[in-house]
């Protein structure tokens, strides 16, 4: 959609233009409306002229800016699919007898769990002694 700004600055350069550039006396009719020009001084016509065109030139610009601010579309596909975050939980176990630690995470608290313990044992811990020393956490 042009902006009514820009729509009156080249029309105002349009009519500056053609009053500059016309001879004394002549008369235009367009869309009913009639446009005669009485400047016979040289200063005055190239002073229409000039800022006929600066007028063109600030109408296009005013466009070009308008049509570059223009919003961005958002993608529809972000509203179709709600985004879900999975809940994760965080297990360790530490095994006091030989001073080590297991890490396990899954979004099932249960398996998190156990992987700890195995990690633990894996790392050299006592099994019974990895699975007395557990503690969970809830994260994202």
């Amino acid at each position: 959609m042009p902006n009514s700004v820009a729509i009156a600055a080249i029309v105002g350069g349009i009519i500056l233009l053609i009053l500059g550039l016309l001879d004394k006396g002549t008369l235009i009719k367009i869309f009913n409306a009639e446009i005669s020009n009485t400047i016979s001084n040289k200063f005055s016509k190239f002073l229409c002229i000039f800022l006929g065109i600066v007028l063109i030139i600030a109408s296009l610009s005013l466009e070009v800016l308008s049509f570059n601010n223009k919003p961005k579309p958002i993608p529809i596909n972000n509203y179709i699919r709600p985004h879900t975050v999975e809940q994760s939980f965080f297990a360790t176990s530490y095994c006091s007898m030989t001073n080590v630690y297991g890490y396990g995470k899954n979004s099932n608290v249960n398996i998190a769990q156990e992987l700890a313990i195995d990690d633990c044992v894996n790392n050299g811990g006592i099994p019974n002694c990895c699975s007395s020393n557990l503690r969970v956490s809830q994260g994202k």
